[in-house]
């Protein structure tokens, strides 16, 4: 973001809401590969969903999602390297 001097900015107050809707709360996914979708909101507006896949063996991957601003839903592609199988 950029701040410029002599602007006013007005402070957000309103957090964005964000949710995973696919894999859904202990689903299983391939472990050839899956797609991770959520959408994403806010009062303002959104630049960049980035998104963290942790897994104990292999790691941890983080990497921004596409996002579309006029449906508000985001997709991110989960690839074999990012976890281990188990």
């Amino acid at each position: 973001f950029a701040i410029r001097r002599g602007q006013s900015y007005p402070l957000d107050l309103v957090p964005p809401e964000v949710a995973i809707t696919r894999p859904t709360g202990g689903g299983r996914v391939d472990v050839a590969g899956f797609t991770v979708t959520g959408v994403a909101g806010d009062n303002t507006r959104i630049e960049t969903v980035t998104v963290s896949i942790v897994d104990p063996v292999a790691g941890t991957t983080t990497g921004a999602a596409v996002y579309d601003s006029a449906t508000q839903r985001w997709t991110f592609d989960v690839t074999p390297q990012m976890v281990a199988e188990g």
